[in-house]
């Protein structure tokens, strides 16, 4: 019975079903080894009409790392602060809190939406039964387990990886008051354990898991095959260069070639030039020797065939002298 009001009293009885909230779910959990053994759960886990669990940092099992294909496992005895979870990746963990439940209690139990906008699909059994955590000892009597948990399934299906610390909450729990079970028998639980040896440990492991565990090597598949595109490309990167390299020594070889033939043929008219301005030299001499009397238009015709041929041999070296600047001030040379 409750009484509600101030004043006069006002009654409602609490029926089977209801739900435990506010100060009788505070009542509840402050009674010792009603829900949770003591000292495993925290008051500031409250939130609302139910109770937050949180991550343990034992008993766990989660990827060694990207593309590894194994599990890291961390027993009763391990200790792990978190661990990242990569896309596609599955992870078995347990609570902190340790369960004790009356056979006046059970739990119902939900996903957190703070986690699913995460894309983190938290995979469990939907309620905690009367008795859970409970064992019959020698004498005949239920007695509390030393450290009965709950077991999730904690699958990353978002694009980006997320990091779980120990603590941090991972599944919401709704407690109600039911009628007590007649003829209790021990609540069945798979265990840690038992739950790694058949999602991770053997060939075979997966079961209804199997399409998340495609999903994860697909994942590594796809980063295998982007690191081997990566790694191509780096060579043939280095191989373009290279390549370039040695385009560019062949196009300064034959510029090299090119200057060096252009030399020699300015140099060879050079040369053509110089020996007819001496044969035209020699010529003329043997002409005003040959002159009897100098008249005035022989003289001025010897004169200017003089001068065309002596401007032509100094063309002929002002070609050659520019030529040979021009190749010696080339990037190519200097660069030879």
């Amino acid at each position: 019975m409750t009484t509600l009001g101030d004043g006069g009293t006002t009654e409602r009885d609490i029926r089977p079903g209801s739900l435990l909230a506010g100060a009788r779910l505070i009542a509840a959990l402050n009674t010792e080894n009603r829900i949770f053994r003591a000292g495993t759960w925290d008051p500031g886990q409250i939130h609302g009409a139910g109770y937050q669990v949180r991550l343990a940092d034992n008993r766990l099992a989660f990827p060694g790392g990207s593309g590894s294909g194994k599990h890291v496992v961390i027993g009763e005895d391990g200790h792990r602060s978190g661990f990242a979870l990569e896309p596609g990746g599955t992870a078995l963990v347990s609570t902190q809190e340790r369960f004790s439940l009356d056979f006046t209690i059970s739990a119902l139990i939900g996903p957190r939406f703070r986690s699913a906008i995460k894309g983190l699909l938290v995979l469990h059994g939907m309620v905690a039964h009367p008795g859970f955590g409970r064992r019959l000892n020698e004498d005949g009597e239920w007695v509390p387990k030393e450290d009965e948990r709950l077991c999730l399934v904690i699958i990353n299906v978002g694009s980006e990886p997320e990091y779980l610390r120990a603590g941090d909450p991972i599944a919401y729990l709704q407690f109600f008051e039911v009628d007590p079970v007649p003829d209790p028998v021990p609540i069945k639980n798979a265990g840690f354990d038992d739950l790694y040896a058949r999602l991770f440990e053997s060939d075979s492991a997966g079961g209804g898991l199997g399409y998340f565990k495609i999903i994860y090597d697909v994942q590594r598949k796809v980063d295998d095959a982007r690191l081997l595109a990566e790694k191509q490309a780096e060579e043939y990167e280095k191989r373009e260069k290279v390549l370039q390299v040695k385009v560019d020594a062949a196009v300064a070889a034959v510029d090299r070639v090119r200057n060096s033939t252009d030399n020699v043929v300015v140099f060879g008219v050079f040369l053509v030039a110089v020996t007819l301005l001496g044969v035209v030299l020699t010529t003329l001499v043997g002409v005003v020797q040959k002159i009897g009397d100098f008249e005035l238009w022989k003289v001025i015709t010897v004169a200017a065939l003089s001068l065309v041929f002596t401007g032509t041999a100094v063309a002929g070296v002002w070609l050659v002298a520019k030529s040979a600047r021009k190749g010696l001030e080339s990037p190519v040379n200097k660069q030879g």
